[in-house]
């Protein structure tokens, strides 16, 4: 089935003059995903992007039923500013547990007053046993959003001392963060 669109050249003239003068992130340059973030519930994500797009990583949650000690393997793909990834909810063996499941995350990274933030949609599928599955299979699936942003930087003591005029390097400041 086919929808058939008209358009009024007087109204679309100006958006398109506007879109082509606003300034805007190039599909050729995809925003930098690689590196730590954080979204509202306090867990972590430790992404990596390929040349390909391909999206690799690590995932350690603060909430529900793993523990927040351990990292999941996230594996995705990025094409410009949109992202989807997967975390598997495995023991670190990769052996399944009473809170194995996956997640997979679907969403876009945009700008907000200067801070990165990854804005996605996501499903937790968790197993229901197979002779439950007839009457809670519906029950499988939950879904939700989460905002992740790039934590800052911690503060380091000015090398200079108090009221000194030293400045801490960015480059010390990402390497403080634990692996």
């Amino acid at each position: 089935m086919s929808t058939r669109l008209s358009c009024n050249a007087r109204a679309v003239l100006p958006c398109l003059l506007l879109a082509v003068a606003a300034p805007a992130a190039s599909l050729d340059e995809p925003p930098e995903l690689t590196g730590r973030w954080r979204n509202e519930q306090g867990s972590e994500m430790v992404l990596e992007l390929s040349g390909t797009g391909a999206l690799s990583g690590r995932y350690r949650s603060a909430v529900g039923r793993v523990s927040p000690d351990n990292w999941y393997p996230v594996a995705g793909f990025s094409s410009g500013d949109q992202v989807g990834f997967c975390v598997h909810w495995a023991r670190p063996s990769g052996r399944a547990s009473a809170a194995a499941s996956v997640s997979c995350m679907v969403g876009e990274h945009t700008v907000v007053n200067g801070v990165d933030e990854l804005r996605v949609t996501w499903l937790l599928e968790r197993n229901v046993p197979d002779e439950r599955e007839a009457a809670d299979l519906w029950s499988a699936v939950t879904t939700g959003s989460s905002m992740f942003r790039r934590p800052p930087a911690p503060a380091e003591p000015d090398p200079a001392g108090p009221g000194g005029s030293g400045a801490a390097s960015a480059e010390s400041a990402t390497s403080a963060l634990p692996e």
